[in-house]
């Protein structure tokens, strides 16, 4: 139950008060929890075990009570949001098999189960993933049920006796393989349920018919005249050709010879679940895509652990009230639909309530959740409904439902593309450093680097090439791949050995023949490590586990010719970016003049490039500030920060010019009187109505922390400005807003969005040209850290486009980390609803680079992105201006946002957390881990858990000597007791554990940049994407 109150007390059968619980109740809302195992109540708080007590004899046997009532001489007031009952779980349990269990050569299980004495005989019925496949009444042979004729595949098995229910076990049977579906007259499936994520292979020669059925979503491809009719109703080119069909539940992607030619929303189920074909269509096999883990029935349902990334369907209707809670072990999803509306459970400061998400439309709906490390975007038929941070729980994994049907599954997407080298569109999706050229069908590498525009984690990338028999050199296969990190595997002609490698790191070699002059190479990267194969036979494999994002390519040492490419991945193949790194600079704005010249201004100075961004030149003058506009008079409008006093106290000055930036009238003063403001890149905007807005953040020395933003408008083209009346601060929101912009979007409505500590951008709108903006809130469907975003309006079509870091902000546990993924989305409908562009940038490497200071401009023919990159080189951090330059005409807009890139899936640790990385330290009680070294000791405090001095050095790459931490030039020295560190104060003294020196998680943080999660059992720090500015002594 959750309740509300001021203090709680327990009494336990001696009669005896336990009110001196160590609970820091609060004015806050709680889950309460008691679990009786007929002995004694073991009460739970937030799913924090508590205390124990005997029960009370009391006069209700049977049933079930609950008193909520002040303690005495107080006015104690206690609101309850829900009660819940289930059967302690457990005093059934399936024997016999052990769970994780593999049978690869079975396709029958024999199942029974052990019942405890107490519980009265019946029938037992046995559940598959939810679905009922047998049951038995035998009770004195330990109900047995033969399960025969298993379908390759993984199953989660119960057994249900009454109201007790067995915890679940999962087993995998046979070898998964693609299987044929449909016979001659094409009417046929795959089982009795096909599942909402799949691929179907097929051909199509001639005009034919599709239809897939999954009983919740449906696709129906009709093939006639060389196009195809698509489930939403829109055609596109389709001739004669192989074909694939990715369904994940409402979302359906569409492939030919390998290459993506449509992408749609597939609507609801006709009720007839199955694959059926006609007319040209043949040669039709069907595989799984994501797995489906569960299809739990009505009521209560405990479940084994699928992580926390996934994905739920529900099927529910619009005029019936019903509700699903679906617990992941670490995070609890509520949805709640009554009166034809949805709720949902948010807990966006750590406080559980129940928020309105939407009106839905009558009759069903299918309602898709897509959950990632506890934050979660709900979409309907394409639609976005709302976005929820969910709240923690300490429940083990558990599905309960009433009215509704659910499935779910694994959350991942997974990407094609097949490249040849006959035309020239390999341009639009490879970079090259070094020599190549094309001719014949042959791609010519000479000691070159040819990287594609997709990012990815877990692919297989195949290469097929000529060596041309040459005894030096090497051929390598990259993936993962950024200037510092990922995996290269191949072969060195030089040693005559394959060898793989994992961030500059050798995991494995072999000496072998050389590749024959025409091989074809293939690199594997998965949950179950990495793999080099030649030919088809595997020759190398390690174990590790990639944990970061990158491009897929090949590396020449010497010559070599590539006839084709094949990838398989889980990013999206990005055509045609052209990337440009500008080295040490400011965060810019780019303008496009009169005549196509681009002008791209900065604090202080302006670059013009008069071809379409590709190289750019300095233009005179000092005037330009990193906020332009050009005007819808035709005028150049910038603004720029002015310093007033040496405490960095400075006033925005606007400047008009009327010749394109050669000459300026100004300055125009925006406000009154000097401040701490700080304002970022791309927040000068104009509206349809002529009146110009400025957003910047100001309100003293803690501008991120105060979270004040001022408005300014201007109705003269910027030369005189006022404020606008509402006040935009912690007080009239509740949260941290900050960097916000307006956008005018077509309609009569001004839109402001801001980035804010939920987990989300965040909006509020205007219908009277801006002067007031409800303090009200809502999110937006972009999930993203605290970090910077801009959007921009192209004025002739109406689009809007958004760049944001595309981040979870759980996987830290620190609102602005990580900044690892940049990405572009775009609105055709007035920002009703949003597309998915691209991944900008994303470099997620766990111990280097991170963005800040995005930007975005929309010209007649491109779209630009502006991101700041912090690398290091050598040892310190370098700030890089990095422009990603779109052609509008080649820019893909996916049917949905891809899932988000979660760290907690590996980057730090295994998903299921056994296994400990070498980026970070983590604590226990008795046990430090430190990469892949253990040591005994250790004490688990929460964040005040210390952690030895030599260890952190050992993880920041580092030297430690007698209490002090060398880094290059930097230097850090601690004492025994002391609670500080140079000139560096810690909020907790340096203390010895274990004999060896150390500090405190939370210290080690702030000290040294680094990244801190803290659980119930364990503290830890990681060499996250950011750090301290190590180029120079930070104490002594």
């Amino acid at each position: 139950m959750y309740i509300y109150p001021d203090s709680i007390f327990l009494r336990g059968a001696d009669g005896a008060v336990y009110d001196d619980l160590p609970l820091d109740i609060g004015n806050e809302w709680h889950e309460y929890r008691m679990v009786s195992d007929g002995e004694n109540v073991h009460y739970y708080v937030d799913g924090k075990y508590v205390i124990s007590a005997a029960p009370q004899n009391g006069s209700y046997s049977g049933k079930m009570r609950f008193f909520a009532s002040p303690i005495a001489g107080t006015d104690t007031e206690f609101l309850v949001d829900y009660v819940r009952y289930s059967s302690l779980k457990g005093r059934i349990s399936i024997s016999d098999i052990e769970n994780g269990a593999e049978y690869p050569d079975s396709a029958r299980l024999s199942l029974s189960v052990n019942v405890d004495r107490d519980i009265p005989a019946g029938e037992v019925v046995y559940r598959a993933n939810g679905v009922k496949i047998g049951s038995s009444d035998r009770k004195n042979i330990g109900y047995p049920f033969d399960w025969e004729n298993i379908k390759p595949g993984k199953y989660y098995i119960t057994a249900e006796l009454g109201e007790n229910v067995s915890y679940p076990v999962a087993v995998t049977l046979g070898k998964p393989e693609a299987v044929s579906v449909g016979t001659a007259e094409g009417v046929t499936s795959t089982s009795d349920r096909l599942y909402g994520s799949y691929e179907l292979v097929f051909d199509v020669k001639g005009d034919g018919k599709l239809t897939s059925d999954s009983g919740m979503n449906r696709a129906e491809l009709a093939f006639s005249g060389g196009e195809v009719t698509l489930p939403d109703g829109s055609r596109t080119a389709a001739g004669d050709g192989n074909y694939i069909l990715l369904a994940d539940g409402e979302t359906g992607w569409l492939y030919r010879g390998g290459r993506l030619i449509a992408g749609f929303i597939c609507p609801i189920s006709s009720g007839k679940a199955g694959v059926s074909y006609d007319g040209g269509v043949s040669g039709v096999s069907v595989r799984g895509f994501n797995p489906t883990y569960y299809t739990p029935a009505g009521g209560y349902t405990a479940l084994d652990s699928f992580g926390k990334s996934w994905v739920l369907s529900v099927m529910t209707d619009a005029g019936k009230d019903s509700s699903v809670i679906l617990s992941d072990g670490f995070y609890k999803c509520r949805l709640t639909v009554s009166g034809g509306k949805l709720y949902g459970g948010d807990a966006p400061k750590n406080k559980a309530e129940l928020r309105e998400l939407a009106v839905l439309p009558a009759g069903k709906n299918v309602l898709e959740v897509r959950c990632v490390n506890g934050i979660a975007l709900i979409y309907s038929g394409g639609k976005w409904l709302g976005s929820l941070r969910l709240p923690a729980t300490a429940e083990r994994p558990y599905a309960e439902i009433s009215g509704a049907e659910c499935e779910i599954r694994g959350y991942a997407d997974r990407y094609y593309l097949d490249l040849d080298f006959v035309t020239e569109d390999y341009k639009d999706y490879l970079t090259f450093t070094g020599s190549c050229g094309a001719e014949n069908g042959r791609l010519s590498l000479s000691d070159c680097t040819a990287v594609g525009t997709q990012f990815a984690r877990f692919c297989d990338f195949t290469v097929k090439a000529d060596l041309g028999g040459k005894k030096t050199g090497g051929f390598w296969l990259l993936s993962g791949w950024s200037e510092l990190y990922g995996v290269r595997g191949g072969y060195d002609l030089s040693s005559g050995k394959y060898s793989l490698y994992l961030d500059g790191k050798l995991l494995a070699s072999v000496t072998g023949d050389a590749p024959a002059a025409e091989t074809e190479m293939t690199l594997s990267v998965s949950e179950n490590g990495i793999t080099l194969s030649v030919d088809g036979k595997a020759v190398l494999h390690d174990d590790a586990v990639p944990t970061k994002w990158g491009a897929c390519g090949v590396k020449v040492d010497g010559e070599a010719a590539v006839t084709s490419m094949s990838y398989r991945g889980d990013g999206f193949p990005q055509a045609s970016r052209f990337f440009t790194d500008r080295g040490k600079s400011e965060y810019p704005d780019i303008v496009e003049l009169e005549g196509g010249r681009l002008l791209m201004t900065e604090e202080g100075y302006a670059l013009y490039s008069d071809d379409g961004g590709t190289t750019w030149e300095k233009l005179s003058g000092d005037t330009f500030g990193k906020n332009s506009i050009v005007l819808s008079s035709g005028r150049l409008l910038t603004v720029k920060r002015s310093n007033v006093s040496a405490e960095g106290m400075t006033i925005d000055l606007a400047y008009l010019s009327d010749d394109g930036g050669k000459t300026f009238k100004g300055p125009f003063q925006l406000q009154g009187k000097a401040s701490y403001r700080i304002a970022m890149n791309c927040k000068l905007t104009q509206a349809e109505s002529g009146r110009v807005f400025f957003v910047t953040g100001e309100s003293g020395h803690g501008v991120e922390h105060a979270a004040v933003m001022g408005i300014y408008y201007s109705d003269n083209d910027g030369m005189t400005w006022k404020k606008i009346e509402t006040e935009i601060n912690y007080e009239t929101t509740g949260m941290n807003l900050q960097e916000g912009v307006i956008v005018d979007l077509g309609n009569g409505t001004l839109r402001f969005y801001a980035r804010s500590d939920r987990g989300f951008l965040y909006y509020s709108d205007s219908t009277d040209n801006g002067m007031t903006f409800d303090t009200d809130f809502r999110p937006a469907p972009f999930a993203a850290v605290c970090s910077a975003f801009n959007v921009e309006r192209d004025r002739k079509t109406g689009e809007l486009f958004m760049a944001w870091e595309y981040n979870c902000t759980n996987d830290h546990g620190q609102i602005q980390y990580p900044r690892t993924r940049v990405a572009l989305a775009v609105s055709r409908d007035k920002g009703q609803s949003w597309e998915y562009l691209a991944d900008v940038d994303d470099y997620s490497n766990a111990a280097a680079i991170y963005h800040f200071n995005i930007g975005v401009n929309v010209t007649e023919k491109y779209v630009f992105v502006t991101v700041i990159r912090a690398v290091p080189e050598g040892r310190s951090w370098v700030n890089h201006g990095y422009i990603m330059r779109y052609e509008r005409e080649k820019l893909t807009a996916l049917p949905r946002f891809t899932p988000l890139h979660s760290l907690t899936a590996g980057t730090f640790r295994s998903d299921y957390y056994s296994e400990v990385l070498g980026n970070s330290v983590i604590a226990r009680d008795g046990v430090i881990s430190a990469g892949e070294k253990r040591y005994d000791g250790g004490k688990f405090e929460g964040n005040r858990t210390l952690i030895p001095l030599e260890y952190i050095a050992d993880l920041i790459k580092g030297e430690y000597a007698g209490g002090k931490i060398t880094l290059g030039s930097s230097v850090w020295k601690f004492t025994e007791g002391a609670d500080f560190c140079g000139d560096i104060g810690m909020q907790d003294k340096a203390a010895m554990s274990g004999g060896k020196l150390s500090i405190t998680v939370r210290d080690a943080a702030a000290i040294f940049g680094l990244s801190v999660e803290v659980t119930d059992a364990y503290a830890a720090i990681f060499a996250a994407p950011y750090g301290a500015g190590f180029g120079g002594v930070i104490g002594e």
